[in-house]
């Protein structure tokens, strides 16, 4: 299933194709890995073209999914809050997040987003939030490079993968999903290699 569901992602994308083979090879055994799927209707991880080879690129919801696996956490909530709608967030033991998304959903670009949000909820009874405003979430982009062709076509979903990443760095989770973090990380970032899933600077 997976085999064909890649030759199916190369017949519609004939770039695929173009990459070099070895490059090809290394991001579908990243995402088989991880137990992902990189079928588009699912959004879990993709397989990227670029510069002549094919880049993993997770998606929000195979981060998702990842978290979801850890016996620790009991649910994850998150969202991307949209110019206009009402969104406050006070820090602390007893932290306060009220967000009230509006009838029009998530932000279509970078210049109507304010804000990325996350609360991971452990079944001990505790919680992690973490908020990201517009400025930190584009200095985590440029850390990045930025080169992940999402920024530019799915703006508030890559702001939610990067909240739902910083989140997950901050609670006691499995090294399943810092793996994840780490792999996307290094083909954000052109080098190709793993790296360091707890370095704010590349993720």
């Amino acid at each position: 299933r997976f085999a064909r569901t890649v030759v199916t992602l190369a017949e519609s994308n004939t770039d695929l194709y173009k990459c070099d083979p070895v490059s090809l090879l290394l991001s579908c055994f990243r995402i088989a890995q991880l137990g992902l799927s990189p079928e588009p209707a699912l959004g879990q991880a993709w397989l990227i073209p670029r510069k002549g080879k094919a880049e993993f690129q997770l998606g929000y919801k195979g981060a998702l999914q990842l978290v979801y696996r850890s016996p620790l956490v009991s649910a994850v909530r998150y969202g991307v809050v949209r110019e206009g709608e009402r969104f406050e967030f006070i820090d602390g033991k007893n932290f306060r997040l009220v967000h009230v998304p509006g009838i029009e959903g998530w932000p279509e670009n970078q210049g109507k987003t304010v804000a990325a949000w996350c609360i991971i909820d452990l079944r001990s009874g505790g919680a992690i939030p973490r908020v990201m405003y517009l400025p930190e979430i584009l200095r985590h982009k440029g850390r990045g490079q930025g080169s992940q062709p999402a920024w530019g076509t799915d703006f508030a979903a890559m702001a939610a993968k990067t909240v739902i990443g910083d989140a997950c760095r901050r609670a006691p989770l499995d090294s399943e999903i810092g793996r994840a973090l780490a792999m996307d990380a290094a083909g954000d970032s052109g080098r190709g290699q793993p790296v360091d899933a707890s370095d704010p600077d590349v993720i």
